[in-house]
């Protein structure tokens, strides 16, 4: 038998099996070669947590500035809305606002009694001092009784988390701290116009 002697004729022409001809080359498949290694498969899941890790916490703390911004837009707006319905109320019905609660939607509208069952976006809360306002001007013992500090928190609203949030906010405020970031703080001053009388 006479054996191919170019690699293009190896290949055309069927070989001896070793039984017929024990000269014969042998071919095996490598099919040890088509699968990975585990030293393959270690090293790729290195790289893809290495990548992975970072980009997750990129996209938390993408989300935690997304809510900061949403909190301060909106909450500022919230504020201003409270700040003029303050504004337009009798002197005398002030204190009826005194810690109340309120829920606004994800526009920063009010919400009616009758739609509280739906999920409310933002909860905010609204804190008015008692006649006697200091403005430390030339006397500073001087208080102005025709004004009223008026404190806004406006947060997100998450039930039980929100209403905790709420409350460190104010104790942060009465101790002088720095509030939470993911809440909306707004100051003003109501004035008596004297439109009541």
């Amino acid at each position: 038998m006479k054996y191919p002697t170019s690699s293009a004729s190896l290949w055309a022409k069927p070989l001896a099996t070793p039984a017929s001809n024990p000269v014969a080359p042998i071919r095996r498949a490598n099919h040890w070669r088509s699968g990975s290694t585990l030293v393959e498969m270690v090293i790729t899941v290195g790289l893809l947590v290495s990548v992975l890790v970072p980009l997750v916490g990129l996209l938390t703390m993408g989300m935690e500035t997304s809510l900061k911004a949403g909190v301060n837009t909106i909450g500022s707006r919230i504020t201003n809305q409270l700040m003029g319905e303050l504004q337009q109320a009798d002197w005398q019905d002030l204190d009826g606002w005194n810690g109340r609660t309120m829920y606004f939607d994800d526009q920063g509208l009010a919400m009616p009694d009758s739609t509280l069952d739906r999920a409310a976006a933002f909860m905010a809360q609204v804190y008015i001092s008692t006649p006697g306002v200091n403005l430390a001007t030339h006397n500073a013992n001087a208080n102005n009784a025709t004004q009223r500090k008026v404190t806004t928190v406006v947060s997100p609203a998450n039930g039980e988390r929100s209403i905790k949030l709420l409350a460190d906010t104010l104790s942060a405020l009465e101790a002088g701290k720095a509030t939470p970031t993911t809440v909306r703080v707004g100051h003003g001053l109501v004035t008596k116009t004297g439109k009541d009388i």
